[in-house]
C-alpha cells in the first residue's frame, strides 16, 4: 500500500473538511435569521427582496417556465416585523400614486410616489424602512428613499389579493381575498391594478370565473407587521405567472389553501384554452355531429379570444377559429343547436349568446338559428379582416384567409 498516497488523501480531507466548516459557520446565522426572522438587517431585507424577484425572473425566462402561458411556484419570504415593507411598481405606474398604501390608519392611507431607484421604463420591487413618519413620500419630497430597488422587465404586472374592507368594498368570493390582511395595497391603488380589475380580473379572469372564483386585485405591498395583520417575519408565499397580451402578470399572495383552489382553477382551463385543443375538439364534433362537442368548443374559442385580448397575431387566430366553430354549428340540424346553446349557459357566454341573437332579430328577425350560426360566423370572418388587416395587406389577407373577403360579403347581405 502506499503511504503517501493516503498521506496526501488524508491532508486533502482535513483541507476539505475545514472549507467545510468555515463555510457553515459563515452562511448558518444568515440562514437563521431568514428562517427565524430574528436578527434582521438591510442586507437581510435586501437579500430576501432579491430572492422574490430572481423567482419572478424564473418563471417568466427560466428554462422550464418561459414557454408555458401559466407557472407557479411556492417560496419562503423573509419581511422583518416592524422594520421594512415591499412595494411593486410596474412600468405603466408613474407619478405622485405609483402605488398605495391602507397601513396608515389615521389618515386613511397614503399613496406612495414611485421612488428615482425605480428606472421611468422598468417595472421594479423596492424594499422601504418600516419608520415612524411617512414611510414612501421617497427620494423626490422628503421621507427616505427605498433601501433597494430591484428592476424587473417593464412587461410585468404585479398583483396581489384584494381585502375589501380596506375600501369599503364588498369581497367576492374568499378564494379571491385577503382575509387576514397580509396585502396593504389598494383596488385602485395604481394604474395597472386599475386596468386590470376594469377588464373582469384580467386575461386570466375568464379561467377562474369558469370555475366560480371570482378575484379582486390590489397592489403590492407588503409589510413585516402592520395594525392587527398577523407577524410576516419568515412566511410561504404563491407566486404566479399568467402571460397574455405581450404582459406577464405576476400574482403575490401569502400561501393559504385557497391558492391551491386558484391555481387549479387557472390550470385546468389552461389546457382546455390553446388553439390545439380547441382544434381537436372541433373537429370531434364536426365529424360526429356532436352538438355538445361543437359548444364546448365554441365556449374554450371565446376563452381564447378573452384570453389573447391586446395581441395581434394570436387574437387573429383565436377570431378564426371561433368563426370556424361557428361554420360547423350552422351545419347541424336546426334541432341539435339549442344543445350548443346550453353549453354558452352561465359565467357571462349566456349573455353573450342573447346578445348575439338579440342583435340579429334586430337586423333581420327571419333568420334561422342555422342562418344565425352562419351570420355569426361571417360576422367573425369580418373583424379579423377590419381589425388585423390594414387597407394596403388586403391582397395579403386574402391569401392567407380565403373565407374573408367571402364573409364580408356575406354579413352584409345577411344584415
Amino acid at each position: 500500500m502506499n503511504k503517501r498516497a493516503i498521506t496526501e488523501h488524508g491532508i486533502l480531507t482535513v483541507i476539505f473538511g475545514i472549507i467545510v466548516v468555515i463555510a457553515i459557520a459563515v452562511t448558518a446565522p444568515v440562514i437563521y435569521r431568514v428562517l427565524t426572522g430574528s436578527g434582521g438587517s438591510e442586507g437581510t431585507a435586501v437579500a430576501s427582496l432579491h430572492s422574490l424577484r430572481q423567482t419572478i425572473l424564473d418563471l417568466i425566462v427560466g428554462q422550464d417556465h418561459k414557454d408555458k402561458k401559466f407557472a407557479w411556484k411556492e417560496i419562503p419570504l423573509f419581511i422583518e416585523a416592524n422594520k421594512f415593507i415591499f412595494v411593486g411598481f410596474a412600468a405603466e405606474d408613474q407619478g405622485e400614486q405609483a402605488a398605495w398604501s391602507w397601513c396608515d390608519g389615521i389618515t386613511g392611507g397614503e399613496s406612495i410616489k414611485r421612488p428615482v431607484a425605480c428606472p421611468a421604463n422598468n417595472t421594479c420591487l423596492c424594499a422601504y424602512k418600516d419608520d415612524v413618519n411617512s414611510d414612501f413620500n421617497s427620494d423626490i419630497g422628503g421621507g427616505d428613499p427605498p433601501v433597494e430597488c430591484a428592476t424587473l422587465p417593464k412587461e410585468v404586472v404585479f398583483l396581489a389579493p384584494a381585502k375589501g374592507e380596506h375600501e369599503g368594498v364588498q369581497a367576492m368570493d374568499e378564494g379571491g381575498d385577503d382575509e387576514e390582511g397580509w396585502n396593504w395595497g389598494g383596488v385602485s391603488g395604481s394604474m395597472s391594478v386599475r386596468r386590470v380589475n376594469d377588464a373582469g380580473g384580467g386575461p386570466m379572469g375568464v379561467f377562474l370565473r369558469n370555475k366560480g372564483q371570482f378575484y379582486t386585485y390590489e397592489n403590492v405591498v407588503l409589510y413585516g407587521e402592520c395594525s392587527d395583520m398577523p407577524v410576516w417575519n419568515s412566511q410561504s408565499v404563491y407566486v404566479e405567472k399568467f402571460s397574455s397580451g405581450g404582459k406577464h402578470y405576476i400574482y403575490i399572495a401569502h400561501l393559504p389553501s385557497s391558492k391551491v383552489d386558484r391555481r387549479k382553477g387557472i390550470l385546468g382551463a389552461v389546457e382546455d384554452v390553446n388553439v390545439p385543443a380547441i382544434t381537436q375538439k372541433l373537429g370531434k364534433g364536426k365529424a360526429s355531429g356532436d352538438a355538445a362537442t361543437l359548444g364546448l368548443a365554441l365556449r374554450h374559442a371565446y376563452d381564447l379570444e378573452y384570453a389573447n385580448v391586446g395581441t395581434t397575431k394570436e387574437l387573429a387566430e383565436a377570431y378564426v377559429l371561433l368563426a370556424q366553430v361557428w361554420e360547423s354549428v350552422a351545419e347541424l340540424p336546426a334541432e341539435k343547436i339549442p344543445d350548443v346553446w346550453i353549453q354558452l349557459a352561465g359565467l357571462g357566454y349566456q349573455s353573450k349568446r342573447d346578445v348575439w341573437l338579440a342583435y340579429i332579430n334586430q337586423k333581420n328577425p327571419a333568420l334561422t338559428l342555422n342562418q344565425a350560426a352562419k351570420f355569426m360566423a361571417y360576422r367573425t370572418y369580418y373583424q379579423v379582416l377590419v381589425s388585423f388587416y390594414k387597407p394596403d395587406a388586403i391582397q395579403k389577407s386574402i391569401a392567407e384567409i380565403p373565407q374573408i373577403p367571402l364573409a364580408a360579403l356575406r354579413y352584409y347581405q345577411l344584415s
